[in-house]
């Protein structure tokens, strides 16, 4: 349960890594659905299928690690 929190914020980075360089061109990433997200005055793009994908591989990797 540990490594679930702690790939968490690792699921977010290459959230945010990804969607930089493909939602920069005006791609959508098709199935990724990268869309832009207003903070305040700062527009992030974001995807939450990749969010959980990333998730889910950085808690696979850490858990075949032990």
């Amino acid at each position: 349960m540990i490594n679930f929190f702690k790939a968490i914020p690792l699921g977010g980075l290459l959230t945010w890594v990804v969607c930089i360089f493909a939602g920069s061109g005006g791609a959508s990433g098709g199935q990724l659905d990268i869309r832009p997200i207003e903070i305040v005055d700062h527009t992030v793009l974001w995807s939450w299928p990749l969010f959980g994908i990333g998730t889910l591989l950085a808690w696979g990797i850490m858990a075949l690690q032990k």
